[in-house]
């Protein structure tokens, strides 16, 4: 009989409640935290998502997130079904993913952190790119 390992997929698990009880601790009462349910983790007001949070937690922490990753763009394609079907308004909505991994220097991602956040210019550089 083959051994099932769900030890991994498991840490991914805990590693999403650690942020969603992070969240709950710093929302006020009006709000509502879903696991799974638009994001990872996702924080609810007025039926809307406020906040959306991708978790991804890899073995050993190995790799990086570069501007190819498919955490990356999986992440993208979720959030864009999202816009899609207006659960969720960008102007409105703070969307992160948070990860074990580092992000390449040369990534584009690097313009997405807090300290030197440049959307535009990431979404230009991205559009760049997937012409090549």
């Amino acid at each position: 009989m083959k051994k099932i390992d769900a030890s991994d997929s498991f840490v991914g698990y805990v590693y999403e409640a650690y942020f969603a009880l992070s969240l709950l601790l710093k929302s006020n009462e009006n709000t509502e935290i879903a696991l799974e349910k638009f994001d990872d983790v996702s924080l609810i007001k007025d039926e809307q998502i406020i906040v959306g949070i991708e978790t991804k937690h890899h073995k050993d922490d190995k790799g990086k997130l570069t501007n190819s990753s498919t955490d990356f763009w999986n992440t993208l394609g979720n959030w864009s079904e999202a816009y899609f079907e207006k659960k969720l308004r960008p102007q409105d909505t703070m969307l992160m993913i948070i990860t074990t991994q580092k992000i390449s220097d040369s990534s584009v991602l690097t313009n997405l952190r807090p300290e030197n956040r440049d959307t535009a210019s990431v979404l230009k550089k991205l559009m760049k790119s997937r012409k090549k």
